[in-house]
């Protein structure tokens, strides 16, 4: 028997199988008339093997074809890392590749024969047709995509507008409107050490903006210039403060200065090069913004209709609802055996439900969600100045956590296809922890990829040489992305390629790579998340309301808020503590949903701020108390003193502190600096040569510096076969501007990409990139063990394994409860 065997696939409609590894492949119109090839693995048969040397031969049936044959060897076909031990799959072809349209003048069979001594011989057939729909796409079709991130919280929608294009500026638009705003601010700003040359300096730049742009400026007009984003400007200037630098007598402090806003310029993405922006939602009397609640407001149950508002709120034009569903996304992980809206905990205590809302069920709501998102895209679409005339988005992207199963994923697609059902949705291979990592990716890139790869090869780890003498290398990133309501890790290795310059080929071309995003491991938790500290921080308000009430009111102490801080539990609150407030500060059960809202947004707010580090304190509280307990702490409507106070007026000012705010919140942050260590230490446990590159934070929870410093400090107590965790602690980002954006945006960036050959129009001397994303596959969270009958588990599977869906598709195994071993998460079963 063989140790592997190739299997072929396609997940595109329009490359259909008409025999045994044998399809046909036409032009996709949407797509600007490219067209989609099968997809090839190789899947391991005897555990323990090494990766056999595989010889691809691809010819094509007519000469004329042959540039095609070119195009295909070139981008289509991966090499394979002889000698380095076998996945469970390993990927043969790049599975997003598109071949251009102008390639195919005729009909043309493709022929590709696998061959080596450890896998049967395999023969694949492609004949790709031509079609005149290659000419044009239809004219209100829409040739870009949308990437939809449905959150617990809140959604961000990007889309792809328009193709990539490979600046020969390293800055994209945004990025160089950014230094110049910072460049103004530095020229404003005196520094305070060498004075004397500052002033020199600042004195000879308008010299040096009227020699490089004919216009006569005082200082001060340069500053306003730069802030209005005059890129002719900034270059006028950003050359004197560079060469400066470089003096003996240079301020140290420029250099310091200068620094730090190339660095934020370069934390910018570069979002017009890849033709990327984010859908911007608005409303009457409010701005717009880039994140829209995920809040799911049911106007109707029959038929089921739902609205979305920019706000965790109900809506504000007095339309009628029959209710608003809170953290939706939570149903995502068991949305296969979805259940009737009659049993969330929104609706289960109203008696006068409609059989509609019985009926009617989670994966239901879900697919409205869909349809909602897909007219907030199609209106930004209509909207946009850049398309004309009203066009059609005809391909959309889902994500969804990094811990959802494959059963979930395809019953989330299933329900978008029925949502929309003349829209593409590819199925859902990059989730949201690889999401994240790419969006890192794409900032290391850059808009003119050519560089950007030059000082991404700088920053990297030397491999060694491919089995064919090409030089690799290799930079690691660990994201942690802490969301909302579930945390996302992922680890990626982000392998460069050099392709070897042939003999025929132009000396003076520039190095060409090969740019390969593989997933090293991922994980995540589905319910630790932001809402999680604003739920303890809820309680911790709820007892503080209570002490200060007793106390107002002259009865004993009980230092509810004290308990409910040094608890330590996994849980929020002391079930002891949970009955005594549900008496003093109740918000559960029918009635109370409207104070529940609000006293949840003042912890929400108070959240923000504490995790700012600096204190919170409201004076506007006492409402919240129970009815019974305002009557029985002042019987007869007045209070003690006899001045004729009621209850419901007894005032008082509640003062929460960021010191007992981290100590609240630290066990949670912890439990996520955990995982993101286990995963790192079953991923490099089996090279011993392994490093961490980069360490980068998303997610509106990672704004607080405790998340980072929590992360940094396990990291730092971190063993990887028994020697400390090779990496720089310096080279931890955090990404705090478009937080809730990373996910989408990384993963519209991967499906811009990926395909994209190397690039024939950069200029003579420039290096040259091709990406490839087929390493995308989904990895083992954990470690899977059988436990025999002496008790002892062995190793079955190991965590950062590729994850086949069975085999030939079928599907696979499931696994059994989690354990943990060593601190790696473990299912014994």
């Amino acid at each position: 028997m063989a140790d592997f065997e190739l299997i072929t696939r396609s997940t595109d409609p329009r490359v259909t199988l008409q025999g045994a590894n044998t399809y046909t492949a036409s032009p996709d119109p949407i797509l600007g008339g490219t067209y989609g090839l099968p997809e090839v693995t190789m899947q391991l048969l005897v555990p323990g093997r090494a990766l056999p040397k595989i010889q691809a031969e691809l010819s094509v049936d007519d000469p004329q074809a042959e540039p095609l044959a070119e195009w295909l060897r070139g981008n289509w076909l991966r090499l394979v890392d002889a000698g380095h031990p076998a996945a469970a799959v390993t990927v043969l072809t790049n599975p997003g590749i598109r071949v251009p349209g102008e390639l195919i003048t005729a009909a043309a069979t493709v022929a590709v024969t696998w061959s080596s001594p450890a896998v049967n011989e395999t023969v694949l057939l492609v004949t790709l047709e031509p079609s005149a729909a290659t000419a044009d796409p239809p004219a209100r079709e829409y040739t870009g995509f949308a990437v939809f991130d449905f959150g617990t919280t809140t959604t961000a929608i990007t889309l792809r507008y328009k193709p990539r294009v490979d600046l020969q500026d390293p800055l994209d638009p945004e990025q160089a409107r950014a230094l110049a705003r910072a460049l103004a601010g530095l020229l404003r700003v005196p520094l305070t050490d060498t004075q004397d040359e500052w002033a020199k300096l600042l004195g000879g730049v308008p010299a040096e903006v009227f020699r490089r742009t004919g216009d006569q400026r005082t200082l001060d007009e340069i500053a306003a210039q730069l802030d209005s984003g005059n890129l002719e400007v900034l270059h006028a200037v950003l050359g004197p403060l560079e060469v400066a630098c470089h003096g003996r007598r240079a301020p140290r402090e420029l250099h310091r200065r200068l620094d730090q806003a190339l660095r934020d310029a370069y934390a910018v993405p570069p979002l017009q090069a890849n033709g990327l922006q984010s859908v911007r939602f608005s409303a009457p009397e409010e701005s717009s913004v880039t994140a829209l609640s995920s809040m799911v407001h049911v106007v109707t149950f029959d038929p089921l209709t739902v609205r979305m508002e920019l706000r965790d709120q109900p809506p504000k034009d007095g339309g009628k609802i029959e209710g608003s569903v809170r953290s939706l996304k939570r149903e995502f992980p068991s949305i296969t055996v979805p259940r009737p809206l009659s049993t969330l905990r929104e609706f289960r205590a109203r008696g006068d439900l409609p059989e509609a809302a019985r009926t009617a069920q989670t994966d239901d709501l879900l697919g409205q969600v869909f349809k909602h998102l897909y007219g907030e895209a199609q209106q930004r679409l209509e909207e946009n100045p850049d398309t004309g005339e009203p066009l059609a988005l005809r391909r959309v992207f889902l994500l969804c956590p990094t811990v959802t199963p494959p059963a979930a994923r395809e019953r989330l697609r299933e329900l978008a296809l029925k949502a929309m059902p003349d829209v593409e949705i590819p199925p859902i291979d990059v989730d949201e922890g690889i999401a994240a990592a790419l969006y890192f990716v794409m900032l290391g890139i850059g808009s003119a990829s050519g560089i950007g790869v030059e000082a991404l090869r700088g920053r990297s780890r030397r491999l060694p040489d491919g089995p064919n003498g090409e030089k690799r290398w290799q930079r690691t990133i660990l994201v942690v992305d802490i969301g909302g309501g579930t945390t996302d890790i992922a680890l990626i290795g982000v392998r460069l390629t050099e392709i070897p310059v042939g003999a025929d080929d132009d000396r003076l071309i520039g190095r060409r790579y090969r740019l390969t995003p593989e997933v090293l491991g991922t994980t995540g938790h589905p319910q630790l998340g932001g809402d999680n500290l604003t739920l303890r921080v809820f309680y911790w308000l709820k007892a503080a309301i209570a002490d200060a009430y007793l106390l107002a009111a002259g009865q004993p102490a009980e230092n509810l808020a004290r308990q409910v801080v040094t608890s330590g539990a996994r849980k929020p609150v002391p079930a002891t503590v949970r009955a005594r407030l549900d008496e003093l500060v109740p918000t559960r059960g029918e009635g109370k949903a409207t104070e529940f809202l609000e006293l949840w947004h003042k912890a929400d707010k108070a959240k923000q701020q504490l995790g700012g580090r600096r204190a919170w304190e409201d004076g506007d509280l006492s409402k919240f108390l129970s009815a019974s307990v305002k009557t029985s702490a002042n019987p007869g409507g007045n209070d003690s003193s006899g001045s004729g106070n009621s209850g419901a007026e007894m005032t008082f000012k509640v003062t929460l502190g960021s010191e007992d705010f981290e100590r609240l919140v630290r066990p949670l942050i912890r439990r996520a600096a955990g995982l993101a260590a286990a995963q790192v230490s079953a991923s490099f446990r089996g090279d011993p040569d392994a490093r961490l590159d980069e360490v980068a934070l998303s997610g509106r929870t990672v704004e607080m510096p405790l998340v980072a410093e929590t992360i940094r400090a396990r990291l730092a107590d971190l063993s990887v076969r028994g020697r400390p965790l090779t990496w720089n602690p310096t080279n931890l980002v955090v990404e705090k501007k478009r937080a809730k954006e990373v996910a989408s945006m990384g993963a519209a960036w991967a499906a811009t990409v990926a395909g994209v050959g190397v690039d024939e129009r950069a200029q003579k001397g420039d290096s040259r990139i091709a990406f490839q994303t087929g390493g995308l596959m989904l990895r083992l969270p954990c470690d899977f063990r059988l436990r025999g009958n002496d008790d002892v588990a062995d190793d079955v599977l190991r965590a950062g394994d590729p994850f086949v869906i069975g085999h030939k598709g079928e599907l696979g195994t499931a696994r059994g409860p989690w354990g943990r071993s060593g601190g790696v998460p473990t299912s014994t079963g």
